[in-house]
């Protein structure tokens, strides 16, 4: 899995070390994903508001997560738990996929 960070916020590598063990986590879970691009942004000076754009790469088409939040720790602990969600959402459907292919296989050999 090739795991790519754009940091324009100037964050304390452990909030990187954070989301790349959360990420690596997931990756053991699921096994279909291929790449994550984190883009990291910081918004406004005295209380700043941070941006996290993640790009999922999973066969098909990309995943795109954005979230938006004051506190760093539950910005990253909300895109973990949505990117379980994504991920869990797309196996699904992709059996759900495989599972009609074979039902119509099994039609038209019938046939």
């Amino acid at each position: 899995m090739k795991f790519t960070i754009r940091n324009n916020a100037d964050l304390s590598n452990r909030y990187i070390r954070f989301l790349k063990w959360k990420s690596y986590i997931l990756l053991q879970k699921f096994k279909q994903l291929q790449y994550l691009d984190v883009y990291i942004t910081s918004e406004g000076n005295p209380l700043p508001l941070y941006k996290v754009v993640l790009k999922i790469g999973v066969s098909g088409h990309d995943l795109i997560l954005s979230k938006k939040d004051y506190d760093l720790k539950l910005l990253f602990k909300k895109c973990a738990a949505d990117m379980e969600r994504y991920l869990r959402k797309h196996k699904e459907k992709n059996i759900e996929i495989k599972r009609n292919l074979n039902r119509k296989k099994v039609l038209i050999a019938r046939k």
